[in-house]
């Protein structure tokens, strides 16, 4: 049987997960935040009640669809090749 240090030890590293998954590291790349932005502004979100707590949502088939269709779907100037070309490109960009 495990003791109460054990346990509190086995507490607290969850709790450090918990809060590295919050409160990443890393800051986003510009591009990230461009793509996070345009998400905002051209998909459709819809507003409900959550826990007593207005909130927005969108459903990810519908930003993945108007990704396919964004200015990161099409060759760059000099003929990059475009960041999304697939479903699945984008869902393993967006990680969901």
């Amino acid at each position: 049987m495990a003791s109460k240090v054990e346990k509190r030890k086995v507490s607290k590293a969850k709790k450090k997960d918990d809060v590295e998954v919050m409160h990443p590291t890393t800051k986003p790349t510009s591009e990230e935040i461009a793509v996070a932005k345009w998400i905002k502004a051209n998909v459709p979100c819809k507003k409900t009640k959550f826990l007593s707590h207005s909130v927005e949502y969108f459903t990810a088939s519908k930003a993945v669809d108007k990704l396919l269709t964004s200015p990161w779907s099409s060759p760059g100037k000099n003929k990059e090749e475009p960041l999304f070309t697939t479903r699945e490109s984008v869902v393993q960009y967006l990680d969901l």
